[in-house]
């Protein structure tokens, strides 16, 4: 049952962000699938994928990268590390974890799934990297976030061809040891969103695909949602009430509101999936989601402005901040900036 009737729709109100709070990453074209999150009041951007000489449509090739940003609040400004990730990597998950970052899977270039865990942190002034267990399986476009102790991974594919998953996966940051959990309900699927809430994972969205008779990749953007509650064993997956709209290929975590909703800014509808053509390209639908953690129930809260909405990129929670770090703003075009939201506006 749609939860939000046409005719109590409120009127749709602009939610204030700012691209100036923090300064573009010094990139020219910007990147898609970074690895990104704050080590104390430092945010960290690195890896990330772009077409940095000609677009797709022009015989473009897609480029992935090893460079690591910092961002100074102190100083204003972006640095570039001298230290590089060990493989240029792109569209995996990251966790912040004690005084660094913990970076899962991706794909190296040319779409190859990796296992690798990285573990980059900062030792003093010094920024190093290491190699933790890697994961069970090589996993790109996948969707993950941390609960407690542990770091669950979902979803994704693990192969060149890009094959959709439902397997979820569970990191012990204690044992640096993985096991595997229930596959997720539905159909499998890439580019989900996660959220966390106590000792609860979520799973909302994602992008089915199929060949229809004539051998051609069909994409459909799923509304579905399910939680699994890691404080209840036997593990189990129950599903949530399905959301108005699909948000695949959204920012990778949702923002948590005092573990009372999550809000989603914007991702990839059926409607809007349909547009191959960058000439004709709508651009992404600008409208902001509210999900009631206990009242299961969605609602619309606003929007975003339109040039602004971008697709497969990281998003990172510090404090009472929500930024969007770079992004897919059309098909194959990036954007560089950070948009940065307060989520006190949503309260």
């Amino acid at each position: 049952m749609m939860l939000i009737p046409q005719e109590q729709a409120v009127a749709q109100r602009m939610i204030p962000s700012a691209t100036d709070l923090v300064p573009a990453i010094p990139d020219a074209k910007g990147f898609a699938g970074m690895y990104a999150g704050f080590v104390g009041d430092e945010l960290v951007a690195a890896g990330g994928a772009n077409f940095p000489d000609k677009m797709p449509w022009e015989g473009g090739k897609k480029i992935w990268h090893d460079v690591i940003f910092v961002y100074s609040k102190q100083a204003g400004s972006w640095s570039q590390l001298p230290l590089k990730l060990p493989k240029k990597l792109a569209y995996g998950i990251t966790v912040s974890y004690k005084n660094g970052l913990l970076l899962f899977g991706g794909s190296e270039q040319d779409n190859v799934p990796s296992a690798a865990v990285y573990y980059l942190k900062k030792e003093g002034q010094s920024w190093q990297i290491e190699q933790l267990s890697q994961s069970p399986e090589a996993l790109v476009n996948m969707c993950g976030s941390r609960v407690g102790d542990h770091v669950i991974l979902a979803t994704g594919s693990s192969d060149l061809a890009g094959t959709p998953a439902s397997k979820v996966f569970c990191y012990d940051l204690k044992k640096n040891s993985w096991h595997q959990l229930p596959d997720l309900p539905g159909q499998a699927r890439i580019n989900a969103v996660s959220a966390t809430s106590k000792d609860s994972f979520y799973v909302f969205s994602g992008i089915a695909l199929h060949n229809d008779a004539q051998g051609k990749t069909i994409r459909t953007m799923l509304t579905d949602a399910y939680q699994l509650d890691f404080g209840e064993k036997p593990y189990s997956w129950k599903k949530l009430q399905d959301l108005p709209v699909a948000l695949a290929a959204g920012p990778l975590q949702a923002a948590n509101l005092n573990d009372q909703q999550f809000i989603f800014f914007g991702g990839l509808d059926q409607q809007t999936a349909q547009y191959a053509d960058p000439a004709t390209h709508p651009g992404f639908k600008p409208e902001v989601w509210a999900y009631s953690i206990a009242k299961n129930q969605w609602r619309e809260v606003g929007v975003l402005p339109k040039k602004e909405m971008r697709l497969t990129l990281p998003s990172v929670q510090h404090k009472n901040m929500y930024y969007l770090i770079n992004g897919e703003v059309g098909p194959g075009v990036r954007s560089n900036s950070i948009l940065s939201i307060d989520l006190n506006n949503l309260k």
